[in-house]
């Protein structure tokens, strides 16, 4: 063989390594714009690009099928307790278990932190979709084995058929993840079909919160308050800030409506900010003009109690507005505690270890108060008007109350019964031993104004 044929060997080689590296790149180039660097399941693009396919097929009747749009329940906190790591694990391991679970049926892909979507073509129904749902539904509730730890987790899913609830990628999509919100909404761990008043409600909430978003710049917000007294009804002894918004457009809009919103929104935390600022405000107005010893109670909603910076904003409002301690009485609701009891019980101790009142909000509501009760740093039991409404009427549910208020009593704690209406509900609650009433029988929620009024004539 020649020099020559030598070269030219050479140069076919270098040409053909050339052909293969760009081969490689553009592998790679594929890989990137179209799979998940975690996981190798196909990314949103990826998904789509094969939701379009499905699609084309099926404006010619060659193609249907179930869509599911899926989400991890709290992943956030397996990121901020176990680190970053572990929630890879956790995602790796979801992903596998929806490969295992389809069994090669169906397009996986993840789209996002801890969503991922499903696409499973075929002829189907409703039925089936519905039965595939559920199971799915169970198999990803499970326990990850995460290093030395156990995290159990759930998943929230929204199903749609395609192409008769969807004729483009991005109506398709928006449908899926609005039924996977209902999900969410509904309690996790918990499958719902599209349906379209959901989109309706989804349209009408986004409006909401961002009404709501302007709300507090707009001075829209504003606090009432209900009055605490002893059952004789003689003497007050505090009040709790009920949280208001009027709306220009909507007029006063129910806080059961307006505040998940702000909890969903993550508007709350400003808002609660807010709140127990313009309480610390009053009770300090109240505390200067001789009335130190009405306590004013404040609801804490989940989102700012879960914040690691939760007890600093507290006094950090307090010294700045220079209100005793002593007049301020915190009420959680039971959810906070069964959510994240050992995360909430220290923050609860710091509180009352500085001299702030706590207090159990709609106690009877929840289903592991008892479990804990013991061992909560708890001053006040507030028991839910739901269980007041009906003592008149059920011999039972007064036995029940009444077993409440011995408890409470038991464990040093003072007792407040919400809602009390009626003169009838109010005797048997007297002859119960209940501490104090709240409820229109002795007041409804009254203006600022009003409140200051009846607290300075106020015996003490």
């Amino acid at each position: 063989m020649s020099d020559e044929d030598i070269t030219i060997l050479r140069q076919f080689a270098d040409l053909a390594f050339l052909a293969i590296e760009r081969v490689h790149a553009q592998q790679n180039v594929e890989r990137v714009a179209f799979y998940d660097s975690l996981t190798n399941l196909p990314n949103r693009a990826n998904l789509h690009m094969r939701l379009k396919g499905e699609l084309a097929k099926a404006a010619t009747n060659q193609s249907e099928g179930i869509i599911y749009s899926i989400d991890l329940d709290d992943f956030k906190a397996v990121n901020d307790t176990f680190g970053h790591s572990a929630g890879d694990k956790v995602i790796t391991a979801t992903g596998k278990a929806l490969l295992d679970f389809f069994a090669g049926n169906a397009f996986v892909a993840r789209i996002s932190s801890d969503e991922f979507a499903v696409i499973v073509p075929g002829k189907t129904t409703k039925q089936k979709a519905a039965d595939i749902a559920t199971r799915l539904s169970a198999r990803l509730c499970s326990e990850y084995d995460i290093d030395s730890d156990h995290i159990l987790l759930s998943a929230s899913i929204g199903v749609i058929l395609y192409p008769s609830q969807g004729k483009t990628v991005e109506d398709i999509l928006r449908k899926v993840d609005t039924a996977m919100y209902s999900a969410k909404q509904a309690g996790k761990n918990c499958w719902k079909f599209f349906v379209p008043e959901l989109l309706h409600k989804n349209v009408v909430d986004t409006v909401m919160i961002n009404n709501l978003h302007k709300a507090l710049p707009r001075n829209e917000l504003f606090l009432q308050y209900q009055p605490q007294f002893s059952t004789d009804g003689k003497r007050l002894i505090g009040l709790e800030a009920l949280l208001r918004w009027k709306n220009p457009e909507h007029g006063l809009v129910s806080p059961a409506r307006f505040i998940p919103l702000a909890e969903r929104s993550w508007l709350i935390l400003e808002i609660g900010q807010w709140v127990f600022e313009e309480v610390c405000k009053f009770a300090r107005f109240l505390a200067n003009n001789g009335k130190t010893d009405l306590r004013i109670a404040v609801n804490i909603s989940p989102r700012q109690i879960k914040q690691d910076n939760f007890i600093e904003s507290i006094f950090s409002i307090i010294n700045k507005t220079g209100v005793s301690p002593q007049q301020i009485e915190v009420e959680i609701t039971e959810s906070v505690l069964m959510e994240n009891f050992d995360d909430v019980i220290p923050k609860l101790k710091a509180l009352q270890d500085n001299g702030l009142s706590l207090a159990l909000d709609d106690f009877g509501t929840g289903f592991s108060s008892l479990t804990y009760l013991r061992n909560l740093p708890i001053n006040c039991l507030k028991i839910d008007k739901s269980f007041i409404d009906k003592i008149t009427m059920d011999t039972v549910q007064l036995e029940f109350v009444s077993s409440i208020i011995n408890l409470g009593h038991i464990l040093a704690m003072d007792i407040i019964a919400e809602g009390v209406e009626t003169q009838e509900q109010l005797n048997n609650l007297r002859d119960c031993s209940c501490d104090y009433i709240q409820g229109y029988v002795f007041s409804k929620p009254i203006d600022r104004d009003a409140a200051v009024k009846l607290c300075l004539n106020s015996i003490q």
